[in-house]
Order: C-alpha cells, then structure tokens, then sequence
C-alpha cells in the first residue's frame, strides 16, 4: 500500500474583478439587497500536481435594481499521492474547495467593502455535500 501524502503548495487570487453599476452614493433603497452567488469548481492535474480553480461569481440587486458584479477566482495547487482514483476525485471537488474558500470569502469581503459597500459575507459552503449531490444526479 503507498503512502498517502497531501500538501499545500500554494494558494492565490488567480483573478478579481469589481464592477459597481450602481455607486454607492446613488443608492436610494434602503440597503437590503439580495445576492446571487454561483459557485463551481474546476479540477486539472499538471505536471503531477492537483490544480483546483474556485469560481465565485455574485450579483447583487435591490429591488430588481443591479447594484454590483464580481467575480473572484482562487487557485491551490496541492501534491496528492497515494490515494486511490474515488479517493482523489473527492479530495479534488471537496476537501481542497474547502480550505480555498476561506481565503476566496475575505477576498470578495474586501473587494466589497473596498468599493464602498456594506460588507459582504458569503455563507459557509459544505463541500461535501454539493460533491455528494453531485455524484448522485451522475448516478
């Protein structure tokens, strides 16, 4: 049996990017807004290494009204050896979603909160469960 072995290489902002179609100072609704979040992982293996893109996407709106877009694209690199293929594949789409996320979810706050805005503070995500989910719409 091999041995198993998962590190953390790294972890970065691949990509942000802010657009505020309404400023703050045009705002005339009370700030009660509604936010869109999409989500989606995507997975590649390069040069025997793990790669796993985070993609945030989130619209905000007030009363139908858009106020902002942004996205944010957070990407870990991760040395994984030992697993079996079920075991790397749930490595892959969960448990390293799972620890990018919180580095994704303080980049989208600052990235609101910088422009102007009230903060925005993304729910918890399990991982799991939508990889779960997913595999079961597969079966």
């Amino acid at each position: 049996m091999a041995n198993k072995e998962f590190l953390i290489e790294s972890i970065w902002a691949t990509e942000s990017s802010f657009s505020a179609t309404t400023p703050v100072h045009l705002l005339k609704d009370e700030w009660q807004p509604s936010a869109n979040l999409d989500l989606d992982v995507q997975t590649a293996e390069v040069d025997g290494k793990r790669v796993v893109n985070l993609l945030i996407n989130v619209a905000v709106s007030i009363k139908d009204k858009e106020i902002f877009k942004l996205k944010s694209v957070h990407t870990g690199v991760f040395n994984v050896t030992g697993y079996d293929d079920k075991e790397l594949e749930q490595i892959t789409e969960s448990f390293c979603p799972s620890i990018i996320y919180p580095y994704a979810r303080e980049k989208v706050s600052a990235m609101v909160s910088s422009a102007g805005f009230p903060p925005l503070h993304l729910s918890p995500v399990d991982f799991d469960a939508r990889y779960r989910a997913a595999k079961e719409g597969k079966a």
